[in-house]
């Protein structure tokens, strides 16, 4: 699913299976760039708040350092996305979906989304949430594929 960045989107039954340690990093980064993706996205409808529709983990193994993010607004719309065009969420002109994500790095976020329909169509998902400034930095995009040339 791509909402910006394409994403594998998995969804999963208990969140037991996705806590904790997730092993089998290296074999998450061949079929994220065997498929073209960016990272990996986990998703139950089991969540630690109620009023909260699914609980996600985002993997990213390429940076043994940091492989996870406790909040990514790309994979969460892929999530909501996702939910919307299989039926898991009915189809409507604004569709509100709820995600958890982070407790698993002990900062747990929570960000809505709309996914608005057109037609029966998915035309647009927006996100919002709040958030705190907790560092500044720069950041030089380069994309995966030139990066990956640049290195072979």
């Amino acid at each position: 699913v791509s909402c910006g960045f394409d994403h594998v989107v998995v969804p999963v039954s208990d969140r037991d299976l996705i806590r904790g340690d997730l092993p089998g990093r290296d074999r998450v980064r061949a079929l994220l760039d065997e498929r073209g993706a960016s990272g990996m996205v986990l998703f139950c409808p089991e969540t630690h708040d109620p009023a909260v529709d699914y609980h996600c983990r985002f993997l990213h193994p390429g940076n043994r350092r940091r492989c996870e993010d406790i909040a990514s607004g790309t994979c969460l719309a892929a999530v909501a996305a996702y939910a919307v065009g299989h039926g898991l969420r009915e189809c409507g002109e604004n569709v509100q979906v709820v995600t958890e994500q982070g407790h698993n790095l002990g900062r747990p976020t929570q960000a809505r989304l709309t996914v608005r329909c057109l037609g029966g169509d998915i035309h647009r998902v927006l996100l919002s949430g709040e958030g705190a400034v907790v560092m500044r930095g720069a950041l030089q995009y380069q994309p995966r594929r030139a990066a990956m040339a640049a290195h072979a």
